[in-house]
């Protein structure tokens, strides 16, 4: 969303489906020459990464098992 609160997009999770919890969320590290427009979240106790536009959300656990993130 704009910084006057316009132009709202939801980018995850999908429509119907249970809210995230507040957590901390935690940006991709820069690469060298781009931008970090990836993120990482904990739903439902596994790790999403989260493309800042929308188009790409992308399941890596299916466990359960996740509590929190820490990019190294």
């Amino acid at each position: 969303m704009d910084r006057d609160g316009s132009n709202r997009l939801s980018i995850f999770p999908p429509e119907g489906s249970p809210g995230v919890e507040a957590q901390q969320v935690v940006w991709a590290p820069l690469v060298q020459g781009g931008t970090a427009n990836t993120l990482a979240i904990v739903y439902e106790g596994n790790l999403w990464l989260v493309d800042a536009t929308g188009e790409n959300v992308n399941q890596v656990t299916g466990d359960g098992l996740i509590k929190n993130v820490d990019w190294k």
